[in-house]
């Protein structure tokens, strides 16, 4: 069973941040500067090395279904840009991550992470490349799991059918307890700056409810 605890089209506009989502609350961040939205979609404008992070949702999500699209305004000239979801992001600050890396090359490669309270990351598995070519103006689809131990992750470009088997799944026991789901990008050195684009967010709860239980008896 799993329950939507944030839905976002990004429908409004907002001058600096990212507002609230249609539902699931107000997105936090530590720096709203060069966040927006406008013309349906969020904006993540990056320079060198420029870091954004936002969660959104409610801070008691253990197991989470995040679902989103992303797209470019540029492709990086020299550097890369990394892009993905945050999962049960805690108060200390630590958080599984999934990241999308866009490569001067079009290739894009995708991973996981572990990040400490720190901000001290862990590769969790392997990284791999998928299966497409990235490209300005295209809008790429990510999905990541959090289900107990268990990490997954895939990417297809928008528009095409999504992909029965993950790109990647690993377990980790780094971050065990609940916490919010979110977004985040990085812009690389020695690049030019990008736009980073977000949109159709879903993020669903897929712990199990509690049922009432059936009596059963026989005199």
């Amino acid at each position: 069973a799993s329950k939507t605890v944030v839905a976002d089209d990004f429908s409004r506009s907002v001058g600096s941040g990212l507002g609230s989502a249609d539902s699931g609350g107000a997105y936090t961040t530590p720096e709203p500067r060069n966040m927006s939205v406008s013309g349906g979609q969020g904006v993540l404008s990056l320079t060198q090395t420029m870091t954004r992070q936002a969660w959104v949702g409610p801070n008691d999500v253990v197991d989470s279904d995040v679902v989103s699209s992303f797209g470019l305004s540029a492709l990086p000239t020299a550097g890369s840009v990394y892009l993905g979801h945050l999962l049960r992001t805690d108060s200390t600050g630590a958080n599984y991550t999934t990241r999308i890396r866009v490569m001067p090359d079009k290739s894009v490669l995708v991973g996981l992470r572990a990040i400490n309270s720190s901000g001290a990351q862990t590769t969790v598995g392997s990284d791999g490349t998928l299966p497409f070519k990235m490209a300005a103006g295209t809008r790429i689809m990510v999905r990541s799991q959090a289900q107990g131990s268990t990490l997954r992750v895939k990417a297809w470009p928008q528009g095409t059918s999504e992909p029965d088997s993950w790109s990647r799944s690993a377990t980790s026991s780094a971050v065990n307890g609940p916490g919010r789901a979110g977004l985040w990008s990085y812009l690389g050195g020695g690049t030019n700056a990008i736009n980073v684009t977000l949109d159709d967010l879903r993020a669903e709860s897929m712990a199990t409810p509690n049922t009432l239980p059936t009596a059963a008896f026989s005199r």
